[in-house]
């Protein structure tokens, strides 16, 4: 017998320690919207600019994130 639960939850499952914690799509699509944010020249200054933001919110609609998504990215930038 092993030490695990009959039933696991397949997340929770022992694995090892370099194994990267799983992650949802929409974390994934968030994270690389972020990470796009910041690769944009500037983008330090640029997030204060109101008509930047509105721009950079309208890309990441396009590509099929949610109004809520987007203000929670913007709001982790500063």
């Amino acid at each position: 017998m092993t030490d695990l639960p009959a039933f696991p939850l397949p997340l929770q499952a022992s694995r090892p320690p370099w194994f990267a914690t799983p992650r949802t799509l929409r974390e994934l699509q968030m994270m690389q919207c972020s990470s796009h944010t910041r690769a944009k020249p500037g983008w330090f200054d640029k997030v204060n600019d109101a008509g930047i933001v509105a721009r950079w919110t309208q890309e990441a609609l396009a590509q099929g994130l949610t109004e809520a998504q987007v203000r929670y990215v913007l709001a982790e930038l500063p």
